[in-house]
């Protein structure tokens, strides 16, 4: 159920409007200019002020060693903030504009990870995790939790515990938007795009979508119990943990047979 189902999802670009990116269209010929790219980023940043209450926008200051914009406000009495992860003025590497929910009087820990690189290309990669004592298993194309068996165990377990309309729609989020980062961190929700809004069409509708479906999130974890004892034990009675004959990816066999990254069937 949840995370491991593979029903087929529609793509939600077909949900966008059909407005550019007004924001910031002539970014690439701006040459480095701080005020241009200023005025655009405080216009983009006044425009996402819709999305939240009680907004105040924080510029970047030398200064006071802050590099970042940032739009800080609230949804549903929660903090939320939007922040860029670098001031590269570069058009070939700008800056991502990462979203936090802080979830007041909870902690947790999951982490969920979208990086195609990690895809095994034929069945004699090794698809073990960085470290030596790390495993990769993968819950959707390139997505991935990573990590010990202990922590394997109850990330997937945690995240399995959620309503399936809410793991769906973040694996749907992460293939489409994309988004590299899908976490909770002790007490923050966080999402870390992959790629910034300066290279986005319909950066608003994106954002609102992230938004949403990171709220639906924050109302869950903070009105259930989603931990308990023994949580890495539930999900190896639920799900198998196997590995693809052609391509070696680790997955989840349960209510899907075929690996997530390459469609196979044969399992070892």
């Amino acid at each position: 159920m949840g995370l491991f189902s593979r029903k087929k999802r529609q793509s939600s670009e077909e949900s966008l409007s059909p407005n550019k990116n007004k924001w910031f269209n002539d970014y690439n010929n701006w040459d480095y200019d701080e005020d241009k790219i200023n005025a655009a980023w405080m216009h983009f940043l006044n425009d996402l002020k819709s999305l939240l209450s009680d907004t105040k926008i924080i510029e970047p200051n030398d200064a006071a060693d802050n590099y970042s914009y940032e739009l800080r406000g609230k949804m549903d009495g929660l903090p939320v903030k939007f922040e860029t992860d670098t001031m590269d003025y570069s058009y070939s590497n700008p800056p991502c504009l990462n979203v936090i929910i802080k979830l007041k009087d909870y902690e947790g820990d999951f982490d969920l990870t979208r990086d195609h690189d990690k895809i095994p290309m034929d069945k004699d990669d090794d698809d073990w995790g960085d470290e030596d004592q790390d495993i990769r298993v993968f819950v959707g194309k390139g997505i991935f939790v990573e990590g010990d068996e202990d922590r394997v165990c109850s990330t997937l377990a945690y995240i399995d515990g959620f309503p399936e309309d809410i793991t769906d729609a973040v694996l749907q989020q992460m293939e489409e938007i994309p988004i590299l980062y899908y976490r909770i961190s002790y007490d923050q929700l966080e999402v870390f795009p992959e790629d910034s809004p300066i290279l986005w069409e319909n950066p608003i509708d994106r954002y609102t979508a992230i938004l949403d479906l990171m709220g639906k999130i924050a109302k869950h974890v903070l009105g259930s119990n989603v931990e308990s004892d023994n949580i890495e034990k539930k999900i190896l009675t639920k799900y198998k943990r196997v590995k693809c004959k052609y391509c070696s990816s680790h997955f989840l066999m349960g209510e899907t047979s075929n690996c997530p990254n390459c469609g196979g069937s044969d399992v070892e």
